[in-house]
């Protein structure tokens, strides 16, 4: 097998060297699936065939390493040729995206305080509404009372006067004249609130946890730091709450 400007060739042909290749393994899986170590004599068999299996895997990986550098190197050659293109891309956009996030920045800010706004007046309108239906409802009851003591006290004119007076402010409805600011509304442009989480008082949320207010998950355990302690201590490492673990693997 020789490489020639680039291109992978080969003596016998491709596809008859690779179905060569492909038809080994078809003998030496079944072998070495087969074997139980169970004694010297077996693991020795285990040996020598692991040692066959890691031969057929180098060649394996000889054959298919010009295929692969050759596709290897046209990556790299696209990944150079995009990474081009993105910063002249970039080189170009950057004065336009800072100019769109400082406007953005604006208007959201804008937008904010005038949400904001909004949220006050329709709250102060609110309380006002429910003030006026409370003194509507106190003076419905005032003429009604009155109405009611000038029947009592024989003065029937009267007494149809105030009860009519307490029907028209029954009939009444409440308005109450407080502007609302107005809702924003941005042209070709997408506004959208967004939440995260940031935590101020560690202890104070590991209480939490542990007193069973809050889910386990919101303590996720640092995985990559537990396994470099691991790594570093063995079988000596001592964490609460976790235990080393040991993989052994041949290679």
């Amino acid at each position: 097998m020789e490489k020639e400007m680039g291109v992978v060739t080969i003596g016998v042909a491709p596809d008859q060297e690779l179905i060569k290749l492909a038809e080994q393994p078809r003998a030496i899986v079944p072998k070495a699936m087969a074997i139980k170590v169970i004694d010297e004599v077996t693991l020795k068999e285990a040996n020598d065939v692991w040692k066959d299996l890691k031969g057929l895997r180098e060649r394996v990986d000889e054959f298919f390493k010009p295929i692969q550098d050759s596709i290897a190197e046209s990556k790299r050659k696209i990944e150079e040729s995009r990474k081009k293109a993105i910063a002249q891309r970039d080189t170009i956009e950057a004065g336009l995206i800072r100019a769109q996030e400082y406007l953005g920045f604006q208007m959201a800010k804008y937008k904010k305080e005038q949400d904001r706004k909004r949220e006050e007046d329709q709250r102060l309108k609110k309380e006002a509404e429910d003030r006026a239906k409370e003194e509507k409802k106190k003076e419905e009851e005032e003429s009604l009372k009155k109405a009611i003591d000038l029947e009592a006290s024989g003065q029937t004119v009267a007494a149809q006067i105030a009860l009519n007076t307490a029907i028209d402010a029954l009939r009444k409805p409440v308005r109450v004249d407080i502007p609302i600011a107005p809702k924003v509304k941005l042209e070709g442009v997408r506004v959208r609130t967004t939440w995260s989480a940031n935590i101020i008082d560690k202890p104070a949320l590991i209480k939490a946890v542990a007193a069973g207010d809050i889910p386990m998950e919101a303590l996720d355990p640092n995985m990559p730091y537990l396994n470099e302690i691991a790594r570093k201590k063995e079988d000596k490492m001592s964490v609460p709450g976790v235990e080393a673990v040991s993989n052994i693997t041949t290679y």
